[in-house]
């Protein structure tokens, strides 16, 4: 039996950013009358398309052939913002973990198939600076820009399909990530707003490491497509 799940981690890994979010969004109340700035805090949903270009393998003993190098992501985030009073824009942090997504490689040698199941989570940190289109609805258009980091953590099944030998490999890719994000929040109810947005990420590469026969299988961009839906509190 192995340790911790991919996910279990990837929840460790979130508790720092997490709880340092937390204790500034309970420190917010104390000065959300005074300032230039006001505060926000909430959760967000990603559902998203994504794709992993241009998939490379080395140490091959035949063809390599991709299966599948596209899939639908979901993931969780947690989102702290100041929002400038008399100004335009806001700032905002998001801490996030995106789960399962399946890339798969097919080595076909000259008297067997292995194949490579690779499942890549990421685990990210982006920092947004965000411009609203204020005006006198409930409704509040705006556009974003976002930098940050992104820790893809690639476990990967190779299976010999003759003998149906399995090994299981992991291998964490630290990455510059970056988004640009179009959407729309809506003030429902006092003090709360919700969010519906697009935004395009990518999230850098991704590396298998290398497999008990030296093979290895890289991704050079992980891209997606992001549909964002969001509910915040406003202190």
């Amino acid at each position: 039996m192995r340790g911790a799940t991919l996910h279990e981690r990837a929840a460790r890994r979130l508790g720092m950013p997490v709880f340092a979010a937390l204790v500034l969004g309970l420190a917010a109340p104390a000065s959300a009358d005074q300032g230039v700035f006001s505060y926000y805090m909430g959760l967000r949903a990603i559902g998203a398309q994504s794709k992993i270009d241009d998939v490379q393998s080395s140490g091959f003993g035949g063809p390599a052939v991709i299966q599948n190098d596209s899939d639908v992501v979901g993931g969780v985030g947690l989102v702290f913002g100041a929002e400038a009073r008399d100004l335009p824009i806001r700032v905002e942090l998001e801490v996030a973990h995106r789960f399962r997504f399946d890339l798969d490689v097919r080595e076909n040698l000259p008297a067997n198939v292995i194949d490579h199941e690779m499942n890549v989570a990421t685990t990210s940190a982006l920092v947004s600076t965000i411009l609203e289109w204020r005006n006198r609805s409930s409704f509040t258009p705006f556009v974003g820009a976002s930098i940050g980091w992104a820790r893809n953590t690639t476990e990967t099944e190779r299976i010999n399909i003759a003998t149906q030998v399995k090994t299981v490999r992991e291998k964490d890719t630290d990455n510059f990530a970056w988004g640009g994000t179009l959407g729309l929040d809506w003030d429902f109810a006092e003090n709360w707003s919700a969010q519906a947005a697009y935004r395009y990420t990518d999230l850098g590469e991704t590396d298998t490491g290398p497999g008990p026969a030296g093979e290895s299988i890289t991704g050079g961009s992980y891209t997606s497509h992001d549909l964002l839906l969001g509910v915040f509190f406003h202190f």
